[in-house]
């Protein structure tokens, strides 16, 4: 089943789309046009104003300039992102807040170990944003959380995904702690199997704490 309901944190991003709509990222974006893109004040004042308004804390910021970028670069529809946040950054609540906007579609997190599952859950919930595990519901909610082994073997799973995506009803696909998919190839050859995720179409968000430079570049 596909079920989008009504959702607290109703965000209007009319100003997020006039400010940023001119950048057009190509498909492999280098960090420095990033962080180009990160600069305009304009538009940091309107993703500022969102993030206080998602804490409900006019007193909230964010945690750090790389946090700020990465949610600009979910906004600006970067194709393909890899996002290295120290933990305590807020790689999850970037996640959170572009899920939480009154325009946003479903967004799928891979979470590849299963005890990271609930507390994303409990997280969501905690901040009224419509969120599911897929095993336990066959359900798309605004947060769909799925393992790694439903996304590569599940029939049903994928037949749906696809359909989803074809109506335009994905936003972006998040792999979380996702040096996983190369550190444990070895012995979990299912991670290997990842790879097929990237020929949908759809944006690719990559998150993680630690990501050494020869894990980097096989991602």
């Amino acid at each position: 089943s596909i079920t989008l309901p009504s959702r607290k944190h109703l965000r209007n991003i009319s100003s997020i789309s006039t400010v940023l709509q001119n950048s057009q990222p190509l498909k492999k974006t280098k960090l420095l046009d990033l962080q180009s893109i990160s600069s305009s004040t304009t538009s940091s004042i309107v993703l500022l104003s969102l993030l206080q308004d998602f804490l409900s804390s006019k007193n909230a910021s964010f945690t750090c300039k790389e946090q700020e970028l990465l949610v600009r670069s979910i906004l600006l529809k970067i194709p393909y992102i890899l996002s290295i946040l120290a933990t305590n950054k807020g790689k999850t609540l970037s996640y959170f807040l572009t899920a939480a906007l009154a325009t946003s579609n479903i967004t799928i997190v891979v979470l590849p170990l299963v005890g990271l599952k609930q507390d994303v859950l409990r997280r969501a919930r905690d901040y009224n944003i419509p969120c599911c595990i897929y095993e336990d519901s066959n359900a798309f909610l605004n947060l769909t959380l799925v393992s790694i082994e439903t996304v590569i073997l599940s029939t049903q799973f994928n037949n749906s995904l696809a359909r989803l995506i074809s109506n335009n009803k994905v936003d972006k696909i998040i792999i979380d702690e996702c040096h996983l998919v190369i550190t444990s190839s070895n012995y979990r050859s299912i991670m290997s199997r990842v790879k097929a995720l990237i020929s949908l179409q759809v944006q690719f968000v990559f998150l993680s704490g630690t990501v050494p430079l020869y894990i980097e570049q096989a991602l």
